[in-house]
């Protein structure tokens, strides 16, 4: 009593009904959906044994409060309600249970549930609550409604007993222990070789594991046991990833599953031109954005170029803002964005911006076109500066070309403002386009159509 209350709780929607006896008191639902590892749930074990408890603790939430426990550190004994010998009864030497509570599990010294709370049959209203200190739990043995041959007892069946949902295949067992629920440990994000673990499988049990999808790993992608030793496949192997740990046991498979990342983020979206807004000193600021990578934990912003800049041009209140960034300055240049993980900076989306020629970026830059394109497709840098002009005769740049599914369908280099590629062999419809120089990655989606 007099106890402090809590925050923490998880809640879990959906279950079906079982069974249940009202000489017990007992009830038993399936939940829908299995707990989660890493809520730290465990898996209460049980005794059928016809031994009552040495000492005992009940988990409670007592009149619908926060979890509580109370001890009782005697033997229990064994008393009827309704029938002769089907309940323990426990004085506790700790606490107490309150109305609401019933239901609640009783463990044993092995920390097995022996029984579930029905009440305290002498329960005296005058006197505080407090000082009522009985607890009866309804038999966990006379509750399993089975022999030890398997067979139904007397006005028993699946509807009013335990047996036929804790031990379907009819193993016999006394006990099971109570476990956490098995949970897979290892890192969010792989970087280079490390190991993934399944924790907690119960004793006994066959476990095999398997990991998706494949294309980004190098060595095993499945295997047998408890560990699975992982690697990407090289240095620029970035995506999702799923492992799965199949546990096998008396009562079927078991998959276990978590989620993680392959390296360093994918590439942001196209940086988008936003607004003008406000001035900051003398200097308007503009406004830019990209998507958040996949894979990413921040984002960075930066300013590679500005060319012929003879005022303040930079990111405006830092540099890692999550998608939107505003720069300052009345020069052309370029805003970069690339997404940051504990592997490393992802590869960058580059947006050239000229806010002294219109407010506006050369958007996309470099031009492609025409799209929709038939039998040939052009990829030709813009320039609204002399400057541009020479950094791209100078500088080296590849031009890829991917179909719908990501297949590389072609790829070549050049250092000319003018690029040429033939698409008379391909097939209408959608394609893109990856222009990769010195500073980052552009992407453009285009359609070949005749």
């Amino acid at each position: 009593c007099d106890g402090g209350d809590g925050t923490s709780f998880f809640a879990f929607v959906g279950s079906t009904f079982r069974s249940a006896w009202q000489i017990t008191d007992f009830a038993v639902f399936e939940l829908n959906n299995r707990p989660a590892g890493e809520t730290g749930i465990t898996y209460a074990g049980w005794s059928r044994a016809n031994i009552p408890p040495r000492t005992s603790a009940g988990i409670h939430h007592p009149n619908g409060d926060v979890m509580k426990v109370s001890i009782e550190n005697d033997i229990a004994t064994s008393v009827g309600w309704f029938q002769a010998n089907t309940h323990w009864r426990v004085i506790f030497d700790d606490g107490i249970v309150q109305h609401g509570s019933s239901g609640s599990p009783l463990f044993d010294q092995n920390r097995r549930v022996v029984g579930q709370l029905h009440g305290n049959q002498n329960y005296n209203q005058t006197i505080p609550y407090c000082d009522q200190l009985i607890g009866e739990y309804g038999r966990f043995d006379d509750s399993w409604g089975r022999n030890n041959n398997g067979i139904f007892l007397a006005g028993r069946n699946a509807t009013n007993s335990l047996a036929p949902w804790l031990d379907p295949n009819n193993t016999n067992a006394m006990t099971t222990n109570t476990i956490p629920v098995p949970s897979i440990s290892g890192p969010d994000y792989l970087c280079s070789t490390n190991t993934f673990s399944l924790q907690n499988a119960p004793a006994g049990s066959t476990v095999s594991w398997s990991v998706s999808p494949t294309n980004l790993f190098s060595g095993s992608t499945s295997g047998s046991g408890s560990s699975a030793p992982l690697s990407p496949y090289s240095s620029f192997a970035s995506g999702q990833a799923t492992i799965t740990f199949v546990i096998e046991t008396d009562c079927g498979k078991v998959p276990v599953h978590q989620s993680f990342w392959v390296g360093r983020p994918s590439v942001p979206d196209s940086i988008i031109w936003g607004s003008t807004s406000p001035t900051v000193g003398s200097y308007e600021m503009y406004l830019v954005s990209g998507g958040i990578p996949d894979g990413a934990t921040s984002m960075t912003w930066w300013l590679p170029y500005c060319f012929g800049c003879s005022d303040p041009w930079s990111i405006y209140s830092g540099q890692n803002l999550i998608q939107m960034v505003a720069i300052v300055g009345d020069s052309p240049g370029y805003v970069q964005a690339m997404g940051n993980n504990t592997c490393g900076n992802g590869p960058a989306s580059l947006l050239y911006v000229v806010p002294d020629v219109g407010g506006g970026p050369c958007n996309p830059c470099p031009r492609i076109y025409p799209n929709p394109a038939s039998d040939e497709l052009f990829v030709e840098w813009r320039f609204e500066e002399e400057a541009l002009r020479a950094l791209y005769e100078t500088d080296e740049y590849e031009v890829a070309l991917y179909d719908i599914q990501g297949a590389r369908l072609f790829s070549g280099k050049s250092t000319s403002v003018m690029f040429r590629m033939d698409l008379s062999k391909l097939r209408n419809g959608f394609y893109y386009i990856h222009i990769l120089h010195k500073e980052g990655l552009i992407r453009k989606q285009i359609r070949v159509e005749r």
